[in-house]
């Protein structure tokens, strides 16, 4: 596990990367390499492990509902999706999105990076702009409150 110091450079570049990226496929990329420092940092499991843990923890409730507050109208578009289906052959999963909390954006958010990491996500249909147009300030807004509540190691 790398230093604090260490830790927050790296987060720092890929936030700043990720600002000066012009399409949202690439800020999204940006921003979730970002988020994958953090849940690093503040636990050693699996990354489906990690958004579990990081969905019951008070201290990211409370970034996110102070976030959510502050960026009501732009979360709320997530209602506008109705879902994010798993796009990898011969699976029928969806993360169905009927509320707007933490659990809801983080596994949606996840699912957006599985679909792109991948290789399940075109950068030509139109839906998938649409999903990243609407996720990517998300991710965005929680990563740098992430950032900025980087506890010391």
């Amino acid at each position: 596990m790398a230093s604090a110091e260490i830790t927050c450079g790296i987060m720092n570049d890929w936030i700043k990367k990720g600002e000066n990226e012009q399409e949202d496929v690439n800020k999204f990329i940006c921003y979730w390499i970002a988020f994958n420092c953090y849940y690093v940092a503040v636990t050693t499991e699996t990354e489906r492990t990690a958004i579990k843990m990081i969905i019951q923890d008070s201290d990211t409730k409370e970034i996110f509902n102070r976030v959510y507050k502050q960026y009501k109208n732009e979360f709320d578009k997530i209602l506008s999706l109705k879902s994010i289906k798993d796009e990898r052959p011969k699976k029928n999963n969806q993360v169905k999105i009927e509320v707007v909390d933490l659990s809801t954006v983080m596994w949606c958010l996840y699912q957006v990076r599985c679909n792109l990491f991948h290789g399940n996500k075109g950068l030509n249909s139109k839906r998938d702009k649409e999903i990243l147009s609407i996720t990517t300030p998300i991710l965005r807004y929680l990563v740098k409150e992430f950032f900025e509540k980087l506890p010391p190691m």
